[in-house]
Order: C-alpha cells, then sequence, then structure tokens
C-alpha cells in the first residue's frame, strides 16, 4: 500500500469533559485544526484530528473519542500522493 497513514486514538473520560467539548465544538474554538503530538523516545508522532466519536457504556457513564491520523502528508507537501 502506498502513503497509508497510521492512527491515534484517545479515550477521554467524562473527567476531561471540557477538553472533549473543546474538541467537539469547532465553531467556537480559535483554530479549526486540532493537533495531537507524542514524544516518546527520541521519537515523535503527530496528527490531525480526522472524527469525534461520543459514547456511553453500559453503566452509565460517558466518553469521546478522538481520532487522529497522521500528518506526513499535510506536513511534508513533497511527498507524492497516490
Amino acid at each position: 500500500m502506498h502513503n497509508e497513514v497510521g492512527t491515534a486514538v484517545i479515550d477521554l473520560p467524562g473527567r476531561l469533559i471540557t477538553w472533549a467539548e473543546w474538541l467537539i465544538d469547532v465553531d467556537n474554538r480559535e483554530t479549526t485544526q486540532a493537533i495531537l503530538r507524542v514524544d516518546k523516545d527520541g521519537a515523535r508522532w503527530t496528527g490531525l484530528l480526522e472524527e469525534i466519536q461520543i459514547h456511553h457504556t453500559d453503566n452509565g457513564t460517558r466518553f469521546v473519542r478522538a481520532i487522529f491520523k497522521h500528518d506526513h502528508a499535510a506536513s511534508a507537501p513533497h511527498l507524492r500522493l497516490e
């Protein structure tokens, strides 16, 4: 496969609902893009928010799932997309 991108999934529990509300409310935040950056053992992964999902568990709690796609194509326009 050419130019496949990796994804990152972050689940924000109810106690972090302020962050989740900020992600969901695109019209009222100062930026249109949400970017995730993870640094681990000298490596860095960055991705752009692709999708938001709201989930409710059987025990009544809720969480927001944020799905990010790797931004290598956006940050490296010289890469050829096929």
